[in-house]
């Protein structure tokens, strides 16, 4: 099952001011978020399974997604604050059976895990701002194996966009993402798949920026890069023993159709090319360039 998000909202008006509220039922924390600088929306927004991805990302940066069941409550004052807070706990193993995502390497939340989110948002004339935190606390067992307790993670990370959109003509954004991950590794420890140390941490630097001309062709940049404490035992397969990874990514965009005045409307149409390079791969420099992507892409929305 691919990402879900079923929510109730509503809205109503409190001493002068425009409120607006819901509940979100979801299986991947952020999937119900309203930016594109959370991981789940985040560029690249089309992707493929078959090309080759780092191999460890903060527990908040995708991890959970499809594995989990969660509900947040949220809301939006005058347009201006957003505020949101729930949890999320694993799906039962035989329940991600029957829905196609189970798998023996995945993490169980012990109990449930607590998600949070807040965000400024303003509009000036044409020119959009965002600034905002989330978050996330969870106590998990590795590989769902619960034999010496759970490991403890801690996510916390901070957002901002900016976007001109004056005139349908030129269209131009930046979005940045930073999360920072503390990891307590007690049953790994206990468990002998970490160094005697057992505290470890991740740094998720996201960065892309894009051009889009009369809603027809775009151009996209972006820069990613994890950083994260040395181990020995953790990456063992790492290059250093490190999980550090840096790549860029450059798309070109063709939208055909889709314009509000144009015949075919409704056909919403995004072609696109796409070049991953890599200049760092789970931790080797010298040949994280083998790991380099180009894909073309065509989606179809209706």
């Amino acid at each position: 099952m691919d990402n879900t998000d079923i929510r109730f909202a509503n809205q109503f008006a409190f001493n002068g001011n425009h409120i607006i509220y819901g509940l979100s039922v979801n299986n991947s924390p952020t999937v119900q978020d309203l930016w594109n600088t959370t991981p789940t929306w985040g560029f690249p927004y089309v992707k493929s399974t078959v090309q080759p991805t780092i191999g460890t990302t903060a527990l908040i940066d995708g991890s959970l997604s499809g594995q989990v069941g969660g509900a947040t409550a949220y809301t939006m004052i005058n347009n201006i604050l957003y505020l949101e807070a729930g949890g999320y706990t694993s799906l039962a193993n035989d329940m991600q059976k029957a829905i196609g995502v189970a798998n023996a390497s995945q993490q169980q939340i012990d109990g449930g895990a607590p998600y949070w989110r807040a965000a400024l948002q303003y509009d000036l004339n044409g020119h959009y701002f965002s600034l905002g935190h989330y978050g996330m606390i969870a106590n998990i067992f590795p590989e769902r194996n619960t034999s010496y307790g759970s490991d403890h993670y801690t996510d916390v990370a901070v957002d901002s966009t900016y976007q001109f959109m004056g005139n349908t003509r030129h269209i131009f954004e930046i979005k940045t993402t930073y999360i920072y991950e503390d990891q307590k590794l007690t049953a790994s420890q206990l468990a002998g798949n970490v160094n005697s140390t057992g505290n470890t941490y991740l740094m998720t630097f996201k960065f892309n920026t894009a051009y889009t001309f009369d809603q027809t062709y775009g151009v996209t940049f972006a820069y990613n890069k994890t950083t994260g404490s040395t181990d020995t035992t953790l990456y063992s397969k790492y290059s250093l023993a490190r999980p550090n990874s840096a790549f860029y990514t450059v798309e070109l965009v063709y939208v055909p159709f889709g314009k509000s005045d144009k015949h075919l409307y409704m056909m919403n149409l995004r072609t696109s090319l796409q070049y991953i390079a890599y200049s760092e791969f789970n931790g080797n420099s010298s040949q994280a360039a083998d790991n380099n992507t180009f894909m073309v892409n065509g989606l179809l929305a209706f």
